[in-house]
């Protein structure tokens, strides 16, 4: 099987950790395309840049990310029929379903925030006014041919059930290596930034906790700016915590999801809307809260009173390791190109 990957030169998020395991999985019969400002782009093994249309025919599939709205060739590669098999790759944080959807050349639409249920209407108006406020006002920048695209207005909600070539695509890590044996000094942590008011508030609330408690409570947020700490310092830190905090950013599917199991610290989150396939389960392999108060119960039954934080984070890191690495996602994503091509 041979798999194209159709991005742009600034993809990011979901992109290079699918083509991580798609690697893994394929090796060399995996390729990515990135535009050239001469809308050019050099392929493995090709002796000179090469045109997507003189090679798409060569693949079996081909992953369209998010950021090749920007290149300007998008529409006649996506109208190109073909027997390629398309599949179009969502990082969005928000909960709409794309035009691209209803394009008669996409397989299957992989959805980062895709929902058990119908949002409140509450935060249905408050996406719908964003969307509106970014359309109005940033549509003039360098951005507006990926957030504002035709193909790129929404038509719907992202709801389980809802659309049937939708399927859930969660965001993963490829781990870092750490020393073993790495001794826990903190008991809760929460590093990142402050990117929602949801967040802001679960954040204030841990504080509160940790000198409510008396416990080593680590917390180095900001709103903007540059990271609190270096990535290898922040993976270090994760790792010295007996639990981390997981809470919405700007959209519920976050990286610390990720990265707190696969570091063996355990994964303490908010109650996601979303549909994730094998998700960690309340006490067994994650802890799950609702509000403040549930959150502080949770800290002292399994992180303070005992030590049951070390088997729920043990068994978090194994449900990280055999579901949720880039290859396991890397697998989800061949297992559509099989099915589509039945």
């Amino acid at each position: 099987m041979k798999i194209l990957v159709y991005t742009s030169q600034k993809g990011h998020f979901l992109a290079p950790e699918l083509l991580y395991g798609l690697k893994e999985k394929l090796g060399k019969n995996v390729c990515i395309y990135r535009p050239r400002p001469k809308d050019m782009a050099v392929l493995p093994n090709a002796a000179e840049p090469t045109s997507i249309t003189e090679v798409l025919d060569d693949f079996d599939a081909l992953i369209i990310h998010y950021t090749a709205f920007r290149d300007k060739d998008f529409e006649h590669v996506l109208n190109r029929k073909t027997n390629v098999i398309k599949i179009f790759l969502d990082h969005f944080d928000d909960f709409f379903v794309r035009k691209i959807y209803k394009h008669p050349e996409i397989s299957y639409y992989l959805k980062r925030e895709l929902y058990k249920r119908t949002p409140s209407l509450s935060y249905l108006l408050n996406w719908k006014m964003r969307y509106t406020y970014e359309l109005l006002f940033e549509s003039l920048q360098e951005k507006s041919r990926e957030l504002f695209s035709r193909w790129n207005l929404p038509i719907g909600v992202a709801v389980n059930r809802t659309y049937s070539k939708l399927r859930p695509y969660q965001l993963t890590i490829v781990p870092k290596h750490i020393r073993q044996g790495v001794r826990k000094v903190y008991d809760v942590s929460f590093l990142g930034h402050l990117t929602s008011p949801e967040r802001s508030r679960y954040v204030s609330a841990l504080k509160q906790i940790g000198m409510g408690l008396g416990i080593n409570c680590l917390v180095l947020a900001n709103r903007k700016g540059p990271n609190p700490v270096s990535q290898n310092e922040y993976i270090l830190k994760l790792a010295m915590s007996k639990a981390g905090l997981s809470a919405k950013g700007v959209g519920y599917d976050t990286v610390r999801y990720w990265e707190l199991p696969a570091y063996g610290s355990t994964l303490i989150s908010e109650r996601l809307p979303l549909v994730i396939p094998h998700d960690f389960i309340d006490a067994e392999s994650a802890l799950f809260f609702g509000n403040n108060e549930e959150l502080k119960q949770k800290i002292k039954k399994y992180v303070v009173d005992s030590d049951e934080w070390k088997e729920i984070a043990r068994n978090g890191q194994r449900q990280f390791f055999r579901y949720h690495t880039p290859k396991k996602r890397a697998e989800q994503v061949l297992s559509l190109v099989r099915e589509a091509d039945k």
